[in-house]
């Protein structure tokens, strides 16, 4: 990783830790931004899947699945949109499926890790804390300051994972 992509995942930590701080202050007047936030996020990530679709991936093997998470992505984006007078749904839609998601993969990225003989201890944490805040997001549906406190600790704790990364050495493998 470079100079420059070493100082954006820095700042996006930092940006992200302070949205984190602010979210867990003020629960009730966050959830309606935040379900504002995560829904947009959603339309433009799956824009920009479709955009990297007709650039490059339409030339790659397995390319042509990009084009299908990026019209899912809008799909739900602009799905989760229209459910903005309840702000609880999209946060909790959007927690379950992305903490559920990222624990499973951090659990069977560990394992695959221990098989070849790499680290995989913190691959294993991360799947183990992104599982804990789904059980949390499920037991706490009916409550929306449990599920902005939850939302703020998964924001919270990725912020600090992109800071961590920032500041790891990456390793180079070289071919000869």
């Amino acid at each position: 990783m470079g100079r420059i992509a070493r100082l954006g995942h820095a700042l996006l930590g930092i940006i992200m830790l302070l949205c984190a701080l602010l979210l867990a202050a003020i629960p009730k007047e966050g959830a309606t931004l935040v379900a504002a936030i995560l829904s947009s996020m959603l339309v433009v990530y799956g824009i920009q899947k479709i955009i990297y679709y007709f650039t490059m991936a339409r030339h790659m093997v397995g390319g042509y699945s990009l084009l299908f998470v990026g019209i899912i992505a809008i799909d739900l984006g602009a799905f989760s949109l229209t459910l903005l007078d309840q702000p609880h749904i999209p946060i909790v839609i959007y927690l379950i499926s992305y903490f559920g998601i990222m624990g499973v993969s951090g659990i069977l990225r560990a394992i695959e890790g221990r098989r070849f003989g790499l680290k995989w201890g913190t691959s294993l944490a991360h799947g183990i804390v992104s599982l804990l805040l789904v059980i949390a997001c499920v037991v706490s549906i009916g409550n929306d300051d449990i599920i902005m406190t939850v939302f703020s600790i998964g924001m919270a704790y990725s912020a600090i994972r992109h800071i961590a990364t920032s500041l790891r050495r990456t390793d180079v493998i070289f071919i000869q």
